[in-house]
Order: structure tokens, then sequence, then C-alpha cells
């Protein structure tokens, strides 16, 4: 079953008529995930401002890249939406999907494309330093 579940995620960023698939259209990183909106009622720090109840909507987006090897995942949630048609979610889940794959180019550039296990190391030795200087 969850073969069917990873083929509809792939669908919804890379079909025709996927919900999220105008927003990723053209991307060479092969995204997959799921949208989602929920109605829902305001009940935020404003809530005296309004005359009862206001009905909004949470707009959510869950992704991952690439699809067939995930090397980055994420989830966003928009609260209180006053329309669901404000695609609001999917610019975000754009935005941090280009900016993770456009570092990780500049990173490789850095390195000299050195395998990722040079990267990690790297990673964890600039992890160290900053706590050295922060002791």
């Amino acid at each position: 079953y969850i073969d069917h579940v990873k083929q509809g995620f792939i669908k919804v960023y890379n079909e025709t008529g996927g919900t999220a698939n105008k927003y990723f259209t053209g991307v060479d990183y092969k995204p997959a995930g799921k949208t989602g909106t929920a109605q829902s009622v305001y009940d935020g720090p404003d809530r005296k401002k309004y005359n009862g109840p206001q009905k909004t909507y949470n707009e959510t987006l869950m992704g991952y890249a690439p699809y067939d090897n995930p090397e980055i995942a994420f989830v966003v949630v928009v609260p209180w939406l006053q329309t669901d048609q404000a695609p609001v979610n999917k610019y975000i889940g754009r935005d941090i999907m280009d900016e993770y794959f456009k570092l990780k180019k500049e990173r490789q550039s850095i390195y000299n494309d050195e395998p990722k296990d040079s990267l990690d190391a790297q990673d964890t030795q600039d992890t160290q330093d900053t706590q050295n200087k922060n002791q």
C-alpha cells in the first residue's frame, strides 16, 4: 500500500492537475508531497475584535525531494487564512526547496564537488569549531 501512497505524493507535484504541480513546474529536484486545506474557526489574539467566531482556513503543504532518494523534507502550516484560494503554503514550500538545492550546489562548488562523506565530516568539524568558540 505504501507504494500507492508514494505514487500519489509524486503525482501531486509532478502531474498536470496535481494540487502543487503549477508551483513546482520546471524544477529539477524531483519533489513529492501533499497539499491540504482545513476549515477552522479563528480563536487567535484578536478574537475580541470580531462579532462571533470567524471562519478561516489552515493551508498545509508537506514535501520532500528527490522523491526517489529524499534528502530534505518539510511541512508548512499557514493558519487563519480568510480564503482557501491563497497558495501561500505552496510559495513557502517552493522557496524552501529552491533555497535548499541552491545552497547544496553552492556548497558543492566550495568544496570542489567532494564526496558527501567529506561534506559531512566538514559539517562535524564546523559544529565542533562553533561549540569550542562558545565555551
